[in-house]
């Protein structure tokens, strides 16, 4: 049975590198060998489906393995690449924690669910969410559109933070130091620089052509 790693890469999981460890749940030996990991843990019939005839742990009940065995950042950032584009909810991973109240990881699962957000994009999103949070600062919301006057939009903030806190105004923050821009007939003027401390100020100046 494949899980962890092995089934949010089998349920399309991106930013999952090639030297992640596979692993497997299976009865019996436990025995792992280089580069796989085995483990014995109990699954409910609801928590496992099949993918091109392999069997695997549910997204869901990936998510929540995942959520328990990694360590840190890394484990809100497989979840919310696991979560985005369809995949499981973190009420959904939720549900499986409560199916399961003998396991292992449960108070860590259900701190890293509370941090998800599925509409993150990359690694790099997620790491700046959660400095943001943990800088004092509203929780952000992700990929909000940008409307002109007219209620046209012409713009994605990939992280957007609200006023509250220690923020007087409507903050967009980018991990890659650009807001997308995509709608015909708009044009965009960002300027900006890199202040001391590693972050990257600027404003975005747009026009209708």
């Amino acid at each position: 049975m494949l899980a962890g790693y092995s089934a949010a890469a089998v349920h399309g999981t991106r930013w999952i590198g090639r030297g992640e460890g596979a692993t497997l749940i299976r009865k019996g030996s436990r025995r792992s060998v280089d580069g796989i990991v085995v483990r014995a843990d109990t699954l409910l019939p609801e928590e496992v489906c099949r993918v091109d005839g392999m069997l695997v742990t549910t997204p869901a009940r990936t998510g929540f393995d995942l959520g328990r065995w990694l360590a840190g950042d890394r484990a809100v950032e497989v979840l919310d690449a696991l979560c985005h584009d369809g995949g499981p909810s973190p009420a959904d991973i939720s549900a499986v924690a409560g199916r399961n109240a003998g396991e292992r990881g449960l108070v860590r699962v259900r701190k890293v669910t509370g941090l998800v957000d599925p509409g993150s994009e990359s690694p790099p999103e997620t790491r700046t969410r959660l400095l943001l949070i943990r800088a004092g600062l509203p929780t952000p919301t992700t990929q909000n559109p940008i409307a002109d006057g007219s209620g046209r939009v012409f713009a994605r903030a990939r992280t957007w933070v609200g006023r509250g806190g220690r923020c007087s105004s409507n903050t967009t923050v980018d991990s890659t130091g650009r807001t997308n821009v995509s709608a015909p007939g708009i044009s965009s003027d960002w300027n900006g620089s890199p202040t001391s401390d590693g972050w990257w100020c600027g404003s975005m100046r747009s026009s209708c052509a």
